[in-house]
């Protein structure tokens, strides 16, 4: 595959400051074909962003085609069937190149845009032909003047060159295309679903120029606009409205290097009545938008954009604010998934140790097993020489190596939950065996950063627990590294015991961590607590002995009554706290926390109105317009999801593979009718009866009965 062809690129006649301020080429060639095909297969990718178009017209699923990677290793080719956009005689292949995520500091890389393609033609005779991208093809600047990573385009319709891409269009006047140094990685394809417009809402004009859309999403706005000709148009996207101003809050904007065009678009005006200006490339995380600049009439529709996948469970209940934690949980997780888990739309940075806490809800209840998996390879491609991850992947190397983000807890732990959860869901050992290599490494980086004990000490290898309501009881950063190292041991055990190999040498680091643990902190027996976090995670991962844990889960019991029932601790902790809680007993507790509206949290937003989740439950604290960074929409927090499903619907796929299936709905105070599928198990209950229906054997645990049932429908009274 492409072995003819060129990268081409266009060498502008109106070069900006830098690549983001020169204007966006359109590159096309006309050919002719002497017969409709029987198939067409284009194979293309744009460098850093593209618009495809065949005709005239846009080619399907070509909305931001562009797949992130790993440029250096790894480049990721679209393929199209185009067999029926073809025509026999003069058709034109077109494309408009944007500098979105290149030469865009710590997520992009420093390079022209460029273009390569190779399409194939089959004839109805058997014979074929193939058209390559080189030295041939057109270009010209054309109306788009600015694009870049979190921020906009800049359009001006005075600069459209109509019928740009039509089968006929006389090109003799563009220059020819340029060909610039090839990137070094190797082009491929990836089974990743394609980014779609998956949805439209019409914004509603809530104050004088400020729309709302009515939900916190990604994509961006088409406008529908009459104005005069060179009238400048301005939309400033937010997710959030400023405290007590019907304005949006741009505070963070000062911290990019394009601050004017932060989550901006702008629009120059060819004094068309009813203009309609839509997106190429560039996309926004927002639920209002602010309207700069004069015009007659304007309408507004907000476009939902994200990568094409979807949840393939279902959970509801008669309880509002848990329907409501659920829905925000869904909407983040969509909405943050642009190719990959961007920590929100507006920042367009896929920090992974987000993926890490967000794994098991994404791959257990949607259908992203190869958007994980190619999140795993872009790792494969990032790490380094001592088998370290960067904090944000696919990125450019030397800025993401950070002590602070490198600790198992925030790093490298991401592939070892991958594989994990889709062992556990799905009964599939070959994503292990495809990654057990680079587990392999980064164990071995893990072992360099801990001492003669096996234990990673304070040298910065860590975040914490991070997102806590109160900062300064956040949890010491050496007890979360050392859980998740003794977490991905395990996993690596297990999973290597199940594949024929030895697992003795996972089970005694593991152990030895353990020790050291204790030994630091418990020489007499007694651990002291800095937030009920780290009570949680050293339950949950087994560093306490079984005759400790019931005066632990009384102490964190202790904690939250303490705390008024609010969750005051971080995304460790949450990630861990169902699970160990619902096993000891304190299911009806945990419901009363996740209900609790009374303070910062879960219930306080969704009764707030707010419909993703936030980076922060106190992201409305005091001074918080001078860090506005603080994300409105962002998916780490979802984990909480598999208490609604775990749990309240008592779903409990525990081993896949083994058949280790438990259906045990959580009854309590405050819900009276459920319903939930999960891993295609169904179950809905009312006050009267439990009703299940399974493709699986499964043991039922009822009123205090436990069953052994096969594969089947059931209703039983409650």
């Amino acid at each position: 595959m492409f072995e003819n062809s060129k990268w081409i690129g266009y060498a502008s006649k109106n070069p900006g400051a830098d690549i983001c301020t020169t204007p966006s080429p359109y590159i096309a060639k006309t050919f002719v074909l002497r017969e409709k095909p029987t198939k067409a297969t284009l194979c293309i990718c744009g460098l850093g962003d593209a618009a495809y178009f065949l005709n005239g017209k846009r080619i399907p699923d070509s909305i931001r085609p562009t797949y992130v990677s790993h440029i250096p290793k790894t480049i990721i080719y679209n393929v199209y069937d185009i067999t029926n956009e073809l025509c026999a005689g003069k058709n034109r292949l077109g494309a408009i190149l944007g500098s979105l995520r290149i030469n865009q500091g710590h997520v992009g890389f420093r390079m022209p845009v460029m273009l390569i393609a190779e399409l194939t033609i089959e004839y109805p005779d058997g014979s074929s032909e193939t058209i390559v991208s080189d030295g041939s093809f057109k270009a010209h600047d054309s109306s788009i003047l600015f694009t870049a990573t979190c921020c906009g385009e800049r359009q001006d319709a005075r600069l459209e060159i109509p019928g740009w891409c039509d089968a006929d269009f006389d090109d003799s006047g563009w220059d020819s295309v340029s060909l610039p140094t090839p990137p070094t990685g190797k082009l491929r394809t990836t089974d990743c679903p394609p980014k779609r417009i998956l949805g439209e809402r019409k914004c509603v004009e809530i104050a004088p120029k400020l729309f709302d859309c009515g939900i916190t999403t990604a994509g961006y706005v088409r406008m529908k606009i009459t104005g005069k000709a060179g009238t400048l148009i301005k939309l400033n996207y937010s997710e959030r409205l400023l405290p007590h101003e019907m304005h949006v809050d741009r505070s963070a904007y000062s911290k990019w290097k394009y601050p004017d065009m932060y989550n901006s678009d702008e629009y120059i005006l060819d004094g068309t009545s009813g203009k309609v200006f839509d997106q190429y490339m560039a996309f926004h995380g927002f639920r209002y938008v602010e309207v700069v600049g004069d015009y007659d009439e304007i309408e507004l529709t907000a476009v939902i954009e994200h990568t094409d996948f979807s949840e393939t469970a279902h959970f509801e209940c008669d309880n509002d604010i848990i329907n409501k934690i659920h829905s925000a949980c869904v909407n983040s997780v969509l909405t943050c998934c642009q190719d990959v888990f961007v920590d929100n739309p507006k920042r367009d940075a896929a920090w992974i140790g987000d993926t890490m806490l967000s794994s098991e809800v994404i791959l257990s209840e949607f259908d992203a097993k190869n958007i994980l998996l190619e999140n795993a390879r872009h790792c494969h491609d990032s790490m380094n020489g001592i088998g370290q991850i960067p904090y944000a992947v696919p990125t450019e190397l030397q800025f993401t190596f950070s002590k602070r983000f490198s600790g198992p807890d925030w790093g490298n732990s991401v592939v070892f939950q991958t594989v994990w959860w889709i062992y556990r869901y799905f009964g599939d050992l070959k994503p292990f065996m495809e990654f057990r290599g680079d587990l392999e490494r980064s164990l071995g980086f893990f072992a360099s950063i801990a001492d003669e004990d096996g234990y990673i000490g304070d040298g910065g290898y860590a975040t914490g627990d991070w997102s806590s309501l109160h900062c300064c009881v956040r949890g010491r950063d050496d007890i979360m590294s050392n859980v998740y190292y003794k977490w991905d041991l395990d996993i690596m055990a297990e999973l290597s015991e199940l594949c024929g190999y030895d697992r003795t040498k996972y089970d005694q680091i593991a152990e030895k961590i353990k020790k050291a643990f204790r030994a630091r902190y418990m020489p007499d027996g007694n651990f002291e607590e800095v937030s009920a976090s780290e009570l949680i995670v050293l339950a949950a991962r087994g560093f306490f002995e079984e005759n400790e844990l019931p005066e632990i889960i009384e102490r964190i019991v202790k904690r939250f009554k303490d705390d008024d029932y609010l969750i005051t601790f971080g995304v460790h902790g949450i990630k861990m706290m169902s699970e160990l809680l619902c096993e000891h007993g304190c299911g009806q507790l945990l419901f009363d926390v996740m209900t609790n509206a009374n303070g910062l949290g879960y219930a306080k937003n969704a009764v707030d109105g707010l419909t993703a989740l936030t980076e922060r439950f106190d992201y409305a604290r005091e001074g918080y317009p001078e860090d506005g960074m603080v994300s409105m929409n962002h998916h780490f927090f979802c984990m909480v999801d598999t208490f609604f499903y775990r749990r309240l619907a008592g779903i409990m796929v525990n081993d896949f593979a083994s058949g280790d299936i438990v259906i045990s709905p959580l009854f309590v105070k405050g819900i009276n009718k459920l319903s939930a599928e999960f891993c295609k198990i169904r179950l809905s209950y009312d006050e009267r009866e439990v009703r299940i229906s399974s493709p699986y054997g499964f043991r039922l645990i009822l009123g205090g009965e436990t069953r052994e049932l096969s594969a089947g429908e059931y209703v039983f009274s409650r």
